[in-house]
């Protein structure tokens, strides 16, 4: 009876160790499913991604491809324009014109404003500081005094910064000096 009861405590224990690794497999292959499921949830969403970077990759093809054409339509036109003012010109150089070449009226050729990278510039006498071109006196600065411009004309200056202590600032209103009193620094 002693053997009996040891075989048979020995196949309960060999019994539990096999159902305890069952359930253990069964766990794991839960986990598993669930993590398969997470996957194809992932996988689904970048297939979407995906599909939607398709379609508007089309699209922007799509667009290019009518910029391309209606750039090339473009470019024959200014072609074609080209071409016919250039025919003019020559009609106009070959042709007996005895009207003398236009010309800008003086007043208008000082006023003309030409832009230019920002650069420094020193009065090299006391000037009168005016709040337009030709405009009125608004101020009077001293010889050497500094300043920031990036506009002119043929006799003006206009500062567009300057400097206190050493320290520069933006111009808060419209200033312009003669052109005769100003160089320009380096």
């Amino acid at each position: 009876m002693r053997y009996l009861i040891i075989v048979l405590v020995f196949l309960i224990s060999v019994q539990g160790d096999e159902i305890k690794r069952i359930e253990s497999i069964v766990q794991d292959i839960t986990k598993l499913r669930k993590e398969q499921a997470v996957c194809v949830l992932k996988l689904e969403e970048s297939l979407k991604v995906q599909d939607d970077l398709l379609q508007k990759e089309k699209q922007y093809k799509k667009r290019i491809k009518y910029l391309e054409r209606k750039l090339k339509k473009q470019e024959k036109l200014l072609r074609s324009n080209l071409s016919n003012q250039q025919k003019v010109q020559s009609r106009c150089k070959n042709s007996d014109n005895s009207f003398p070449p236009l010309m800008m009226k003086p007043e208008y050729v000082s006023k003309k404003i030409e832009y230019f990278k920002a650069s420094p510039f020193r009065l090299t006498k006391e000037s009168d500081i005016y709040d337009d071109i030709d405009g009125k006196k608004i101020d009077r600065w001293e010889a050497k005094t500094s300043f920031t411009s990036n506009q002119r004309t043929a006799k003006w200056v206009k500062i567009t910064g300057y400097f206190v202590d050493k320290q520069w600032r933006r111009a808060q209103k419209d200033m312009w000096v003669k052109a005769s009193n100003v160089l320009k620094r380096n």
